[in-house]
């Protein structure tokens, strides 16, 4: 017997309205706690606000319950299409649909995931910065292409009678102590350039490892995703840089810049070294 479980998010910085499709990032973020009973240890929200102060998904990040770190990023839209490039040759050009980034528990490698985890794309690996600190991925997107955050995010999912109230108290547990993050530009330089883009560096560590000097990495420099040429990757560009602890054992570093673009596709995924971009 099916039981219905309903999850409601209320905010004051949101739009006017309710966000209750099931490609939300809150959704798809509880898709296998809700529907398979599968728990994680937590979940961290992620915002950005532009200039005009409206708030967008950035995304959800979960720490899984097999030690997995993931992202699942804040569309404004689903994908269903995705190009990967390396070293300036097709490694991908097929119909795929990212529902979520994962890095693997020794975050030496991670991998692109679709809907209800259904298929794995990819091997793709991160960069090692110190002993302290990994390089994780880099996304660029132009700021309308992420979800605008309305007033009320709302989750429904059929749960089995007999486990609804299990699976209602892992997320009850996974959002205790944690916080959210709502980032902005530089607070010098608040301007998006026209036909920009926006940059996310994510790195990850240990809680407490020293703080980045905002290394800005991942930019698709020398693909085939940018209408214009990148400025040079020595360039120094104004930043912002954010922790979200996510765990006991994940802490992120997100660096946030602007950049002149346009992009040529919705979003771009980029690895420090191995000059691998996808898009989407």
């Amino acid at each position: 017997m099916k039981d219905k479980l309903e999850l409601t998010w209320e905010v004051d910085f949101g739009n006017p309205g309710v966000d209750d499709a099931n490609d939300n990032p809150l959704a798809r973020a509880t898709d296998r706690l809700f529907r398979l009973g599968k728990p994680f240890t937590r979940l961290g929200k992620c915002f950005f606000m532009e200039p005009a102060g409206i708030v967008r998904w950035l995304g959800i990040f979960v720490h899984s319950a097999g030690d997995r770190t993931l992202f699942f990023p804040g569309d404004a839209a689903p994908n269903d299409y995705i190009r990967a490039v390396e070293h300036k040759s097709d490694r991908w050009n097929q119909p795929f649909q990212i529902d979520h980034l994962s890095l693997e528990p020794d975050w030496q490698s991670w991998h692109l995931t679709s809907g209800q985890s259904k298929e794995h794309l990819g091997k793709l690996a991160t960069h090692k910065l110190d002993s302290e600190r990994t390089f994780w991925f880099g996304m660029s997107v132009a700021a309308e292409n992420l979800r605008v955050v309305k007033n009320t995010t709302r989750v429904i999912a059929d749960t089995p009678v007999s486990d609804t109230d299990r699976r209602a108290e892992v997320f009850k547990q996974s959002r205790e102590g944690a916080i959210f993050q709502m980032m902005t530009l530089n607070s010098g330089h608040q301007q998006i350039p026209p036909e920009g883009f926006l940059h996310f560096s994510v790195i990850v560590g240990s809680p407490g490892f020293p703080i980045g000097s905002g290394e800005i990495l991942g930019l698709p420099h020398g693909g085939p995703f940018l209408a214009k040429p990148p400025l040079p990757p020595s360039e120094k560009v104004p930043s912002r840089l954010y922790r979200l602890v996510l765990s006991e054992s994940v802490e992120l570093e997100i660096t946030v810049s602007a950049h002149a673009g346009p992009l040529s596709t919705n979003v771009v995924y980029s690895c420090a070294q191995s000059g691998t971009q996808a898009a989407k």
